[in-house]
């Protein structure tokens, strides 16, 4: 009889192919049955996702060649803890898109008959998954394009003025980001004859060509994760598509650009060195830091004011890289606190502030007052993740910036530190802004029709990015099967 590990590599084939195929059904099947057969292709990924952590957590990092080809020939996915973790963010952030799209399946609402929403969102759910696993560079950049286009059609789907140049812009930027990928990936290749990510180390240190290409990756990378100043297009896009596009391309999208840049930076050029390269970024972490949340408080809008701190909480996952050098595992483990708590919490104030938007009839702040009275449930989710936004304890971005601060000043590079925590005193200004519109006393005069949508899928995702820090010893137990060298 077969050990159970060793249907482990099975599972990340089926991680990718399972959404996919989940979704080219609902597709098939057509508006009356289609959201039915995504929600069961959407609790078969949440079930994968936790298969493969499961199996990182007990057996360590696990791996599949597709066809039983090796690399350089064949294609190889493969999962340590920091992957497994990203899978997870997936699983969860997509359960809570899935039924809060489901509860809003009426009319009058975005997704209510746009019955394209459902095989679009699997796509893109298999697409990112496909990313957090693959370990070939050149299949990252067919991932790369499978979620831009995806993404794309999912915030056009609203149908306005708005929604349609927000989807042009988005889809600019995705484009070049992919072009500008794919040139990096051709030069690699070029100079070295692999698309390996455990073998770019000897590519690039063995030639010029090989770090221009590495450059150019990591510049598409950097524009496809709305680092400043390539952040654009993000908050058009994000506050202009209805609101579970919003949560996923928030809470998911961009991590998975950015965990390609991580994997690049370190199996490229190893965790002790690229220095330069790690501190240029680390800088424009923190302006996007200090940028986007001076850009969120002076927000009019409630979800303008979310998509401008998802600038700045993408700032804080940028300026901790300097660390990898001398404290990886540290760093490591903040990214993945810091990443799992950013991508639930800003999930979460998307599907709050769809609830919102829903009851007042606009996200305007000067039309808010009262509106958490009305929706105590949105309100609370948006106070829960607020939590994790400022960093204060049990959340897991609390660990993740103390982590950070810790390693930083150990370190002496306590700018680091500064911009940590002022970014946690700016975060405070723009999250207390919104609370005190929501709770504000309401203005009698204007009478407002009730709607029955509530944001009930907001409150466990917000609930669980504010207790995240509970859950530190099983994250620090798939960690451990982490290697920031290289897979």
């Amino acid at each position: 009889m077969a050990e159970p590990g060793a249907f482990a590599p099975q599972l990340l084939g089926l991680a990718i192919v399972v959404p996919l195929a989940a979704g080219a059904v609902s597709f098939a099947l057509g508006r009356a049955r289609a959201m039915a057969a995504a929600l069961l292709g959407a609790a078969a990924a949440v079930a994968l996702a936790a298969a493969v952590a499961w199996s990182v957590a007990t057996g360590g990092a696990v791996a599949l060649d597709i066809g039983s080809w090796v690399p350089p020939l064949g294609i190889r996915l493969a999962a340590d803890g920091l992957s497994a973790l990203f899978l997870v963010l997936a699983a969860i952030v997509g359960a809570a898109v899935s039924v809060d799209a489901a509860l809003a399946s009426r009319p009058g609402a975005d997704v209510a008959d746009r019955w394209l929403f459902w095989p679009l969102w699997l796509f893109l759910w298999s697409a990112v998954n496909g990313l957090f696993l693959t370990a070939d560079v050149f299949n990252a950049y067919v991932c790369l394009e499978l979620i831009g286009f995806s993404a794309v059609a999912l915030v056009a789907s609203k149908g306005s003025k708005a929604a349609l140049d927000a989807a042009l812009s988005y889809l600019f930027a995705s484009v070049l980001g992919a072009m500008t990928y794919l040139v990096g990936v051709g030069l690699v290749y070029l100079a070295s004859g692999t698309l390996a990510l455990d073998a770019l180390d000897s590519a690039v240190h063995g030639s010029a060509s090989a770090r221009i290409g590495l450059g150019l990756m990591l510049a598409g990378l950097v524009l496809k994760t709305a680092l400043f100043p390539a952040h654009f297009w993000l908050p058009t896009a994000h506050s202009s598509a209805p609101p579970q596009v919003s949560a996923a391309l928030s809470g998911v999208v961009v991590k998975s650009s950015y965990l390609l840049a991580v994997r690049l930076l370190v199996a490229a050029t190893g965790a002790g060195s690229g220095p330069g390269l790690r501190l240029t970024l680390a800088a424009l972490g923190a302006v996007a830091i200090v940028w986007g949340s001076a850009m969120a408080l002076a927000s009019q809008r409630l979800k303008l004011m979310i998509a401008y701190s998802t600038v700045a909480q993408v700032g804080y996952l940028f300026v901790m890289l300097p660390l990898l050098e001398e404290r990886a595992a540290t760093v490591g483990l903040a990214i993945a606190l810091h990443a799992l708590s950013h991508g639930m919490a800003k999930a979460a104030m998307f599907l709050a502030a769809g609830d919102i938007a829903d009851a007042a009839g606009t996200d305007r702040f000067d039309a808010l007052a009262g509106v958490g009275r009305e929706r105590p449930v949105a309100a609370l989710s948006l106070g829960l993740a607020g939590v994790t936004m400022l960093g204060l304890p049990p959340s897991g971005s609390f660990a993740a910036k103390w982590l950070v601060v810790q390693s930083s000043l150990a370190s002496g590079q306590w700018w680091i530190a500064a911009v940590v925590v002022g970014g946690g005193l700016l975060a405070a200004l723009y999250v207390f802004r919104a609370l005190a519109s929501l709770l504000a006393k309401p203005d009698r005069s204007e009478a407002r029709t009730p709607k029955p949508r509530t944001a009930w899928a907001a409150l466990p995702l917000a609930a669980v990015s504010a207790t995240l820090l509970l859950a530190g010893p099983a994250i620090s137990r798939l960690m451990a099967a982490t290697s920031l060298a290289g897979r």
